[in-house]
């Protein structure tokens, strides 16, 4: 696990940002991460550093992605290659 060398800063005003306290978070805001907030009044940038359980969730969905991506080219490939051989043998029924 990564720590951070210098608190966030605002992007719109260059200030230091702060924790959000915990009781103005949901749960669902405390599983995912830290939560940064500028201090400037009336501004609304926030920053979230995730945590290892988002992070984790995340490279799972990346990996489903990818995975996904490669079975549909499998697929196209297949179909691909049985419209080859239609085309070479219109008798041809063997799907490759």
């Amino acid at each position: 696990m990564g720590y951070l060398m210098e608190l966030p800063k605002c992007p719109a005003h260059d200030t230091q940002m702060e924790v959000r306290p915990l009781n103005r978070q949901t749960k669902e805001q405390k599983w995912c991460g830290t939560w940064y907030d500028c201090t400037e009044p009336g501004c609304n940038c926030s920053i979230l550093l995730t945590s290892p359980e988002l992070d984790k969730l995340h490279q799972q969905q990346k990996q489903n992605i990818e995975k996904n991506k490669r079975e549909e080219l499998i697929e196209q490939k297949d179909k691909s290659s049985w419209k080859l051989c239609k085309k070479i043998n219109p008798l041809c029924n063997i799907y490759l």
